[in-house]
């Protein structure tokens, strides 16, 4: 028998808000067409949330992004990151787990 309650996981990427600039991160490098405004990413989670859906992504760009995601190999894709992640910090990313 169900409890009643409904979760909704909102997965917004990049979001328009004061967040960045106060965790002091250096966003430069993050292209313009990955951001979204906050409103969009509460329309599409509202909109989700009252469907059903468990997992909220809000754009069809971010939905391939994450699509893509998960059809790399996750040894690539923290290979990926940690090198992005370096070129951000000016810092050499520690080389991904071998586990896979």
């Amino acid at each position: 028998m169900g409890s009643g309650v409904q979760v909704t996981a909102v997965c917004p990427g990049w979001v328009r808000t004061e967040f960045h600039r106060r965790a002091a991160l250096d966003v430069d490098d993050v292209p313009h067409y990955l951001w979204l405004k906050p409103e969009t990413v509460v329309d599409v989670a509202l909109r989700d949330f009252s469907r059903g859906v468990r997992v909220s992504v809000p754009t069809a760009r971010h939905k391939t992004i994450v699509g893509l995601n998960r059809a790399v190999p996750r040894r690539l894709a923290a290979a990926i990151s940690a090198r992005v992640g370096s070129r951000r910090t000016g810092r050499r990313a520690p080389a991904p787990d071998s586990a896979d």
